[in-house]
């Protein structure tokens, strides 16, 4: 997630996945050179090179780009997912209702720790701004901070 405007107005978060659709359109080519290879040399690459299709297909096409927008005017906390296949999400609170901003660690079955930010809202479930925890703390820990110090300048 990246601060792609920090204004003392406007506070703009998003998340566009950019690495994670490369990746699937790499694993996509990389299925459709498979099933060329099959078609002109025969043998066993064209059920691989479907799967490497629908996988790749399916890393482009699933995730949503979180947008959220911290809006002083208006006193409000806007977050927008948007995907091509997976329905929108579109979740607005008031400002003045936000208690905290927090680092959420969870604990994987191995024992490490992932980890994503989330606000606590007053009254409300909290929002979190990613769908998924990550690992690398100190990332997060950054955006947390870097809200928090503009929700301080209210």
């Amino acid at each position: 997630m990246d601060v792609t405007r920090d204004t003392p107005d406007e506070l703009l978060l998003e998340e566009r996945l950019v690495g994670v659709r490369s990746f699937g359109a790499f694993f996509t080519l990389t299925g459709a050179f498979l099933i060329l290879l099959n078609a002109w040399r025969g043998g066993g690459s064209f059920l691989f090179g479907l799967l490497f299709v629908a996988i790749g297909l399916a890393i482009v096409l699933l995730p949503r780009t979180t947008t959220i927008k911290f809006d002083r005017p208006r006193a409000r906390v806007t977050l927008d997912r948007n995907g091509m296949i997976l329905a929108p999400v579109h979740r607005e609170v008031a400002l003045d209702k936000v208690r905290e901003v927090v680092v959420d660690a969870h604990k994987n079955d191995e024992g490490g720790h992932t980890y994503r930010v989330e606000l606590h809202i007053e009254g409300e479930a909290v929002l979190p701004f990613t769908e998924w925890w990550a690992s690398g703390k100190s990332d997060k820990s950054a955006i947390k901070e870097r809200v928090e110090d503009w929700l301080q300048r209210r």
